[in-house]
């Protein structure tokens, strides 16, 4: 067994080998566990997205959002998501959208936006419109948001 040394550098300490190869194949047989409990998770994640699409779609057939079951209450969530714009147009219709709404003041806030703000953003102004009654309500700008339906569950008492 051959111990790479860096030229120009002293040891501070006596070194063990092989309490150091000991140490390095210890390390790699942790490594070997983490990615094989990794590769299972993927598969538990993948079996739970599964039952979490069959329980959708069960809900939604029965006209339902909720169910009380015996380990606790699961209902569907819907997610909004909006895409930040990626034309210059239609970069420029939703930051005057912006401007027209909020001010000069938030437009040079929201300049530099990213996904998550324009999101933030979007959703405010949807729940105001939806305050006021303003069901058709349309960001100048901004496609449509994706919707995803999700589960939540909550454990019972």
């Amino acid at each position: 067994m051959e111990a790479w040394v860096e030229e120009g550098v002293a040891p501070t300490k006596e070194v063990d080998l092989k309490g150091f190869d000991a140490a390095v194949v210890e390390r790699t047989d942790q490594r070997n566990k983490y990615e094989e409990k990794k590769k299972e998770s993927t598969l538990e994640y993948k079996r739970l997205e599964e039952m979490d699409r069959k329980i959708i779609s069960m809900l939604q057939g029965a006209g339902l959002t909720k169910f009380a079951s015996s380990v606790g209450t699961i209902s569907t969530r819907i997610d909004h998501s909006y895409r930040v714009p990626k034309d210059a147009d239609s970069k420029h219709r939703f930051f005057d959208f912006i401007r027209q709404n909020d001010g000069e003041e938030m437009l040079q806030t929201l300049l530099t936006i990213n996904s998550a703000t324009a999101n933030s953003y979007a959703k405010s102004k949807v729940a105001e419109a939806d305050e006021k009654g303003e069901l058709d309500f349309k960001i100048d700008g901004l496609e449509d948001p994706t919707m995803k339906v999700s589960l939540s569950f909550r454990k019972g008492k």
